[in-house]
Formats: structure tokens, sequence, C-alpha cells
């Protein structure tokens, strides 16, 4: 059911019967009101939605601020609507008594038009989902906090026992058998790999925590990549890889250098992890607009498309029989991307499987995070 008042006119009975049959069976309360604020029309699902026990043609001519004196906020909206020159309004949550409702006004010729709506159920979804979302997000800061700690604790003992087998090692405690060698060696390798898994689990909860600050200073990363390439030099060669360069001029700039070689090092490391005997790797590096861009290109055995999509995920991994075979737990892209992105950079991969990939990042030589300076 649905009332319009008397002195409302239309062009013809139909039309109005018509207007009529819509308004009181739409599934939204709505109202119309004058330019005066007096209400024109009204439809019982406003007057059920609203909590109101007055029938429709009890209200008609009644003031809306008068009849919405239990929605302030609404009744200000409608006031600054109707003066001239004002935009339509929205208001998405509003709580009236046990539920939620939503208010859209819009301008007509003569007057406004409220449609209301009960969003009851979905402001319900909405806080069970904001919820769960605040119960994970300290799930995360938990496990941030644990991984801090244990790795803080792992590593503490590291050092003296890496640091007692390289004495022993090097015959500091007196001779060492072939068989004895051999056996240190792989102890130490196993060492180094898990104190680089420990350091890497702690750069992702600083960084995740907001604590891993950058050195920002004014450096040349035409260094930075030849100090990389002379230290995996050693593991090149084991598997007769070429190493080739191709380097513009470049400005010095604002970068931290260690973070930037932890990138470097990643990604010249996966290159040749994924290359096999008589590979050839390029390094590129070029400045274009206002930022400069790295690129490492191997002959590798590539990427898929589904691999590529989750390779800078956190212990994201290659599904692939040689990756399983290669140390690592799928952080080092990881934490890669974070140290690009903040510096205000982007990375990412192209590549085929079976062809090679090449991966790209850039750095910004002004920003404000880094730059010429």
């Amino acid at each position: 059911m649905m009332y319009i008042s008397k002195n409302k006119e239309s062009e013809s009975v139909s039309a109005k019967e018509f207007l009529l049959s819509i308004i009181g069976n739409a599934p939204y309360g709505i109202i119309s009101i004058d330019l005066y604020g007096n209400i024109t029309i009204i439809n019982q699902q406003a007057l059920t939605l609203l909590g109101k026990k007055e029938k429709p043609g009890e209200v008609i001519n009644r003031k809306i601020i008068e009849f919405l004196k239990e929605c302030p906020e609404l009744g200000k909206n409608i006031v600054e609507c109707l003066k001239r020159g004002r935009k339509p309004f929205d208001i998405l949550e509003t709580k009236v008594d046990h539920q939620y409702l939503s208010f859209r006004g819009r301008i007509i010729l003569d007057g406004l038009i409220i449609v209301i709506e009960d969003v009851t159920n979905f402001v319900k979804s909405k806080n069970k989902i904001k919820e769960q979302v605040e119960k994970l997000e300290a799930l995360d800061i938990l496990k941030s906090q644990f991984l801090t700690i244990t790795s803080h604790e792992l590593k503490t003992p590291l050092t003296p026992i890496k640091a007692q087998t390289e004495l022993l090692l090097g015959e500091e405690r007196g001779k060492i058998t072939e068989e004895q060698r051999i056996s240190l060696d792989m102890v130490l390798r196993n060492i180094k790999r898990l104190d680089i898994l420990l350091s890497d689990i702690l750069d992702i909860a600083r960084m995740k925590a907001g604590k891993l600050k950058l050195e920002m200073k004014k450096e040349n990363l035409s260094d930075c990549i030849k100090e990389i390439i002379t230290n995996t030099k050693l593991l090149a060669e084991r598997k007769k890889i070429t190493i080739e360069t191709r380097m513009a001029e470049l400005p010095k700039f604002v970068f931290d250098a260690g973070r930037i070689k932890q990138v470097l090092h990643n990604l010249l490391d996966n290159a040749i992890k994924f290359t096999g005997i008589n590979g050839k790797i390029m390094i590129e590096a070029k400045k274009q607009k206002n930022e400069v861009l790295v690129q490492v290109k191997d002959t590798g055995i590539g990427i898929s498309k589904n691999d590529a999509k989750t390779l800078f995920k956190e212990f994201g991994q290659l599904d692939t029989s040689l990756k399983r075979k290669q140390s690592g737990a799928g952080l080092g892209l990881f934490i890669c991307k974070m140290i690009v992105e903040q510096h205000g950079g982007k990375i990412w991969v192209e590549s085929k499987l079976g062809k090679g990939s090449t991966f790209y990042f850039t750095l910004p030589l002004k920003s404000g995070r880094g730059g010429i300076g």
C-alpha cells in the first residue's frame, strides 16, 4: 500500500495508477518530499523499515525532519541536499533500532526522492569478515614474532659451530684426513645453508613488521653488479656458464647497496642454479626515463605461466623435479620483491618453459625513498 498527497497532480489517471503500483510494490522503502521538506509520497515498506506505527496516509504533508528525528544525520543530509546546487547523498550504514539501513537521496524536479534499504545482513557479514581479518592479522603477527625469536635462538649457537668447523678445516686443531675434510665440508655447507635460511626468515619478519630500515646512500650500481659477479664466479665456472654484462653509463643515485646486492645475488644465483652446463647469463643495466632497469637473462630451464604467478610470493617455488633438487625454501624472490618495492621499484619475470628466463627490476632515480638526491 502507498499514499500520494491529494495536491500531487499527475498528467493522467493511468500514469498515477502506474506510479502507485510501482512504488507500492517496491522491495525498498521510498519517500518523496517537496522543496519545502514535506512528505508527498511514502510506501508501507518505508514505514516498516523505519519502525513507524503510523499508516502511510497519516504522515503525508508532515515535515521530513520531524518524521525522521531518530536519524539526525539523515535529516542534516536532506536539508543540505535540498539547497540549490547540493549533490545527492548516500548514507550506507545507519543503525535504526536493531537493524542497519541505507539511505540514498536523489534530486528530482520538485523535490527529493529517498530510497531506503535494509542492509543488516550485509553489515553483519562485513563485520564477521572484519573480525576474521583481524584474527588472521593477529596470528600473522604472532607467527612473525615466533619466527624472529626462533631464528635468533637458532643463529646464536650456529655462529660458534660454524667457527669451530672452519677451525677444524683449517687444521688449527691438528691434521685431518681427506675423509674427515669431505665430512667437514658437508657440515660447513649445510651450516651456511641454514644460516642463509634463518637470515631470510629474519628479513621477512622485519619487513612485515616495518622494522627493516634501508641504509640509503648515493652509490654506484655498476660496482654492485661487478662485485656480485665476482662473488658468484666460482659457481658459474663449475658449470662452465658464461656471464656477460651490458651496462650503459649510469649516474650515481641513492639506494641501499647492501640490499640491492642481496637482490642481485639472489637473481644471479638462481640463474646459475637453473642453467645447464655451457649455458649463458647476460646481465644488463640501463637508464630509462627516471629509473634504472636491470635485467638478468639466462638460457636455463624456463618457467611455466602457472609457476610465474606464484614465484614472488612467500614460499613460492617452481614445481619441477630440478627445483626440488636445489636448496632453498622459496623465500629469496619474495625478499627481492619486498626490497625492490621498498625502494619504490618493481620486479617481474618473462619466461617460457625450456626457453630460459629474464628477471627485471627497476630502481627510481628520483623518489622520496631513493634517487639521485
